[in-house]
C-alpha cells in the first residue's frame, strides 16, 4: 500500500471517529436512587449548547438522534444528549412499549430542567433545546413551566400530539 493511500486511510478513520473520541459521558442525580446519564461533546465556544432529547422510551443512541447529533457537532456546536432515566438509574437501553412505566411527563420534564441547570453551571448562557418525537413533548412541557433564562430557543422535530382531543387512530 502506498504512503498516500495509507495517509488517506488514516485521515478518513480519524475524521470518522473524531466526534466519538471527543465525547464524554456525564451524569446527574435525579433523585436519591436515580442517576441520569448523557453524552456531552465540546464545540466552538461562541456557539450555543444544543440539548437533544430523544423520543418515547428511546435513548440518546437512537439512530435519528445519533445522526442529527453528529451533524450538529460536526458544525461546531457543543451538544448534550441525555438518556432520560424514565425512573431507571443509568438507563442505557430502549424500553418496550409494554414495559411498566416508572416515569411521568412531569418527572421527565423535571429531569430535563436538571440538565439545563447542569449546562448553565458549566458556563453555558445560551441553550437550544431540540426534541425528536416525544422528546418534543417533553420540551413543550418544560417550556410551559418555569424556563431557565439560558434557554433561548427550541426546535421540535416530529412533534407528537398527546391529549384528550387527539384524533382517533386508524
Amino acid at each position: 500500500m502506498s504512503k498516500s493511500v495509507k495517509y488517506l486511510l488514516f485521515m478518513l478513520i480519524t475524521a470518522v471517529y473524531s466526534g466519538a473520541l471527543s465525547a464524554e459521558t456525564v451524569s446527574i442525580k435525579v433523585s436519591k436512587n436515580i442517576t441520569s446519564v448523557a453524552e456531552y461533546r465540546l464545540g466552538e465556544p461562541n456557539k450555543p449548547l444544543l440539548i437533544f432529547v430523544h423520543g418515547f422510551l428511546q435513548t440518546r443512541a437512537f439512530s435519528t438522534v445519533d445522526r442529527l447529533l453528529n451533524s450538529l457537532h460536526d458544525g461546531g456546536f457543543p451538544v448534550l444528549a441525555p438518556t432520560l432515566s424514565l425512573g431507571i438509574s443509568n438507563r442505557a437501553q430502549a424500553l418496550p412499549c409494554e414495559s411498566i412505566h416508572l416515569h411521568s411527563l412531569n418527572s421527565d420534564t423535571d429531569e430535563l430542567g436538571r440538565w439545563v441547570e447542569w449546562a448553565n453551571k458549566r458556563g453555558y448562557k445560551e441553550i437550544v433545546l431540540i426534541g425528536h418525537s416525544a422528546g418534543s413533548v417533553n420540551i413543550s412541557a418544560y417550556l410551559a413551566g418555569k424556563i431557565h433564562p439560558a434557554v433561548k430557543k427550541s426546535i421540535l422535530i416530529s412533534l407528537t400530539h398527546y391529549g384528550p382531543d387527539r384524533p382517533a387512530a386508524f
